[in-house]
């Protein structure tokens, strides 16, 4: 979304440039009439996308920040796993049966690893893998 905010700021600030100096989009042959109108424009467009493209990065930088903790750490349920990864392996072969003690502790508390294993042994692509795990957790 902010993507588009930004490119329509653009759009819309060259429409006006081209309009105030004579130029016509669909007239590419179409001369200038008022130089100083037309720079001026030209300083209030590269604003006006600046500010935009400012606007979009800083909607952006949450969204980013928080999908990086989520693809890092899973969140509250995975650092209780985690932490006492041992004793977790009873109730991680409760919900995955076909996960060997050996496997889990192979594993050792690494999410990505534990992951790859889920996708191994039940056949499931890596968004499902993620989601069964991310569901689990939920349930800690």
């Amino acid at each position: 979304m902010a993507y588009t905010v930004t490119k329509t700021a653009v759009v819309l600030a060259m429409t006006a440039l081209l309009g105030a100096c004579g130029g016509d989009p669909a007239d590419p042959g179409a001369q200038a009439t008022d130089p100083a109108a037309a720079g001026e424009l030209l300083d209030n467009a590269g604003e006006t996308a600046v500010d935009a493209a400012g606007n979009a990065v800083s909607e952006a930088v949450p969204v980013v920040d928080a999908a990086a903790d989520a693809v890092a750490g899973g969140g509250d349920g995975w650092i209780l796993l985690q932490d006492n990864w041992e004793e977790s392996v009873a109730s991680i072969q409760a919900q995955w049966g076909e996960l060997s003690s050996e496997d889990l502790m192979a594993v050792g508390g690494d999410r990505e690893a534990l992951v790859m294993l889920l996708q191994d042994r039940y056949s499931l692509d890596r968004d499902q893998a993620e989601q069964q795990l991310t569901d689990f957790e939920g349930t800690l």
